[in-house]
């Protein structure tokens, strides 16, 4: 088994409930694979909140397809995302 090492990705967060206990998963594009997350239990509503959303995470690889997260970043909605013409409004006089 190798060491621990800090790591971030990004991805689709996955989220399902198995026998009434939440699960998570990274789905990185980039490596084209899958990793299970374990998450604590501070972050679990934010976790749950990210559920099918592209998100950024940090932690440690703890084996080859497991990761400890430490912090989540989710990408905002697409409704939450300002439009070409919001952002003209905003910079016109």
């Amino acid at each position: 088994m190798r060491p621990a090492e800090d790591t971030a990705a990004e991805g689709i967060w996955g989220c399902l409930i198995k026998n009434g206990v939440p699960c998570f998963s990274l789905y990185d594009q980039i490596a084209g694979r899958t990793f299970q997350c374990v998450v604590p239990d501070a972050l679990l509503p934010q976790a749950m909140e990210s559920c099918h959303r592209r998100v950024e995470i940090a932690g440690t690889i703890l084996e080859s397809e497991y990761i400890q997260v430490t912090q989540i970043r989710s990408d905002p909605e697409p409704n939450q995302i300002p439009s070409l013409a919001d952002m003209r409004r905003l910079i016109q006089p």
